[in-house]
């Protein structure tokens, strides 16, 4: 037996598309010591936050106020390093190569106590 059909294709909005990216940024901080799952999670943010401006300029194409919003904060956009940065690595890991994770972790103890903690309960009793 064989079964044919075709879905319904579902529109998206630009704040669809958000919600899919905030989805992702979830799911990477409920998976952020999963050094296998946080990857995937990862690069699906970074794919749907990148896509939302496209999106955007589909959806409002015949709207003047958007056009000019878009056109001056266009160039501010493109040269916010986070932006930048977040669009590169996705382009990296949508046409090249996965991108690395480096993990930095610092803790400081609070300044009332002098920037360290002293304590003698791990010195090892004889």
């Amino acid at each position: 037996m064989v079964i044919h059909g075709q879905m319904a294709r579902v529109p998206v909005t630009a704040r669809q598309k958000f919600k899919e990216a905030t989805y992702f940024y979830n799911g990477m901080l409920a998976n952020r010591l999963n050094v296998i799952v946080f990857p995937y999670y990862l690069s699906a943010f970074v794919s749907a936050l990148c896509s939302v401006t496209l999106f955007m300029q589909q959806q409002y194409a015949k709207d003047a106020r958007f056009q000019a919003w878009y056109t001056s904060n266009q160039e501010e956009m493109r040269a916010d390093a986070v932006l930048k940065m977040l669009v590169e690595k996705r382009n990296l890991a949508l046409h090249a190569e996965p991108f690395d994770l480096w993990f930095h972790q610092t803790f400081k103890f609070p300044e009332r106590y002098g920037d360290v903690i002293e304590t003698d309960h791990l010195a090892a009793r004889v």
